[in-house]
């Protein structure tokens, strides 16, 4: 049971995501990048969250991106 600010509003955040795939025959290539702007999500503390077991990563996981720019590739052979 902990106490949570009434007060307290998370702002809203929208990332960007992009993602490319060029095919080549039998061959596929796919890049992309999560939170191309790169945005920190909101910081919280334990008062902000209520104590609850999610502050310990300092913001919300499941809500926000909390690794920032993320980037991927990846390469498919069809045999």
């Amino acid at each position: 049971p902990g106490f949570t600010n009434p007060d307290t509003r998370l702002p809203s955040i929208s990332y960007i995501d992009l993602r490319a795939a060029y095919i080549w025959g039998k061959t596929t290539l796919r890049v992309g990048v999560n939170n191309v702007a790169d945005k920190d999500p909101p910081f919280i503390t334990l008062f902000t969250a209520g104590y609850n077991t999610q502050a310990s990563a300092n913001t919300y996981p499941g809500v926000y991106d909390v690794a920032g720019r993320y980037l991927y590739a990846n390469l498919t052979i069809d045999f």
